[in-house]
């Protein structure tokens, strides 16, 4: 692999271009992110209205039947 290396991050020493190619791949990785983010609390959000609402049946080892 050459011309590889591994990012120091002190981008001051990296080129311009590197440094567009590194914000947008920063840029793109946050958009993913946030998308999954907006899955899990919608999911979250989902299960809390069910537990709300008595949708869902808790288990309580020590209480009545």
């Amino acid at each position: 692999m050459e011309g590889k290396t591994q990012c120091t991050g002190n981008c001051m020493a990296c080129t311009m271009f590197q440094r567009q190619y590194c914000s947008s791949q920063i840029a793109y990785n946050n958009m993913r992110l946030l998308g999954e983010l907006q899955k899990d609390i919608a999911g979250l959000r989902e299960r809390v209205e069910a537990i709300q609402n008595n949708d869902t049946t808790l288990i309580n080892p020590i209480g009545e039947e």
